[in-house]
């Protein structure tokens, strides 16, 4: 089986999730909304990044998860960092969380986290990460990948501690990881005893047909509908694969007395 990969902490039009939050900003021009909005840069001259306080020894973002405008849990096993200026020496001190509290409230202010009584800002209900893999920048215009164990959460954050100057950071990118739908499937249809050739599409049948009658066995999340035919009380049976292309189809009539 395939998988397609989605992001899913991009910002939506008209809705307050997913959600970027941080501990404070520097000044209201370098926010945390600007972390989530898919806007990449890599130095400091373009100002469309969140930019950490100055003189503050910790910090953090984050991103709080959302379907179709509500708040839900994903399972997530990776984030993707575009950093200002990026340096290896930035790893001995961030640490990545994922929540792990009760359904949180949303802050009243994303940028000032830590000044919410909420228990998204509680650092009691964070856990750090298992097996952290960092995949470095090769070129200076590339984001920092971070690859973990996967978890299923409301929220992940980066925290950064002993710092000595401000950290500013353009985008922060969460994928999850989807299964492709089957296009395939094994499939067999018994009627009253009898197996039905996948390749023959009508068959007859001396009595009336009810769908109790009918067993479908198959596999990789295919689905079946049974419709009566009322004309000539028949029934005709759809097989579809997990992807919604149709495998078998069979027409099962009644046989006309003569």
């Amino acid at each position: 089986m395939g998988y397609w990969m989605k992001n899913i902490s991009n910002q939506w039009t008209g809705s307050a999730l997913p959600l970027a939050f941080c501990f404070g900003i520097t000044k209201k021009a370098w926010c945390c909304l600007f972390l989530n909005d898919r806007h990449l840069s890599f130095s400091g001259n373009d100002q469309k990044s969140w930019v950490s306080p100055v003189a503050v020894r910790e910090a953090f973002v984050g991103i709080i998860f959302g379907d179709t405008g509500s708040l839900s849990k994903s399972l997530v096993d990776n984030v993707s960092v575009a950093f200002h200026n990026w340096s290896d020496e930035r790893l001995e001190n961030l640490l990545l969380e994922y929540y792990t509290g009760p359904q949180p409230e949303l802050p009243q202010v994303a940028d000032a986290m830590e000044k919410e009584k909420i228990a998204l800002a509680n650092g009691a209900n964070w856990k750090a990460v298992a097996n952290l893999v960092v995949q470095k920048p090769e070129k200076e215009d590339q984001m920092v990948r971070f690859d973990f164990a996967p978890v299923h959460c409301y929220a992940l954050r980066l925290r950064f501690k002993h710092l000595r100057e401000p950290i500013a950071i353009s985008e922060l990118q969460v994928f999850s990881k989807k299964a492709l739908p089957y296009r395939e499937a094994e499939v067999s249809v018994v009627v009253k005893g009898k197996e039905l050739d996948s390749q023959q599409l009508i068959y007859e049948f001396e009595d009336v047909l009810l769908p109790s009658d009918v067993t479908i066995c198959k596999n990789c999340g295919a689905s079946a509908t049974i419709v009566p035919l009322t004309a000539n009380d028949g029934l005709r049976i759809l097989v579809r694969a997990e992807d919604g292309r149709l495998l078998r189809e069979h027409c099962l009539v009644r046989k006309e007395k003569k």
